[in-house]
């Protein structure tokens, strides 16, 4: 067999194991399900994507997430007012960390994660470990 009639085999291969492993995520007991979630912020620059969070899982990460907020509907001016600063805080947070190129700082939220995606239900907060992380940068 030639390499050229082999390439589009191993393409086709890696592409079916990386599908298999999407489907095994999503049909996974916990996907979908709301529960507290830890997260690494990884930046640009040492990241092989732009940067993104994702989930630590186990002993390892997930995929890169994309982040959607499904906060609970305020009750009050004032939880919308408050929802919305920690919204504000927690962007501001995270371009700071792009500023510095502070790399893998953790937090944690509680959210529904599907593969690619969690859902967040609250707004996700430097845990100590983060914040430890942020302060050691030395910025």
């Amino acid at each position: 067999m030639s390499k050229q009639t082999r390439s589009p085999g191993i393409v086709v291969l890696g592409l079916a194991i990386v599908l298999l492993a999407t489907a095994c995520l999503a049909s996974a007991p916990n996907s979908g399900k709301e529960k507290k979630v830890t997260l690494q912020y990884l930046v640009a620059s040492d990241a092989f994507a732009p940067s993104r969070f994702v989930a630590v899982v186990g002993d390892g990460t997930s995929w890169g997430l994309s982040l959607v907020w499904e906060l609970p509907l305020p009750k009050s001016e004032a939880q919308k007012l408050v929802q919305q600063e920690e919204k504000e805080r927690f962007h501001r947070l995270i371009e700071m960390l792009e500023a510095r190129q502070i790399n893998g700082v953790e937090f944690e939220c509680r959210g529904k994660l599907y593969p690619f995606v969690l859902h967040a239900t609250t707004v996700p907060r430097l845990t100590d470990m983060g914040v430890r992380q942020v302060e050691d940068s030395g910025h």
